[in-house]
């Protein structure tokens, strides 16, 4: 059932789904060209690179949610930053 909002009354219902799937899909092609930066000369090209990727999401029985996916997630290591190098400085004798 859809979500459903009243005039008469002051709240909306929410939508009831007993199943519900959201797919999405993605296609990619990509090449990298290669230039000298001096003279603007073309170096070289690599490969065509090729991929596709899914990410797919449902709900069962109004409150479970769920996902699958190829996607790869964020990293998990933060990149350092030149103040917490600085620090690391500091605090050596």
């Amino acid at each position: 059932m859809p979500p459903v909002q009243s005039v008469l009354l002051p709240f909306a219902l929410p939508e009831i789904a007993i199943y519900k799937a959201h797919y999405q899909v993605g296609f990619t092609r990509f090449r990298l060209d290669i230039f000298e930066t001096t003279t603007g000369q073309f170096i070289r090209s690599t490969p065509w690179l090729q991929a596709s990727t899914f990410y797919n999401e449902y709900t069962l029985f109004f409150f479970i949610d769920f996902h699958r996916t190829n996607l790869v997630g964020p990293f998990e290591d933060p990149i350092p930053t030149r103040e917490l190098e600085n620090d690391e400085t500091q605090e050596t004798p």
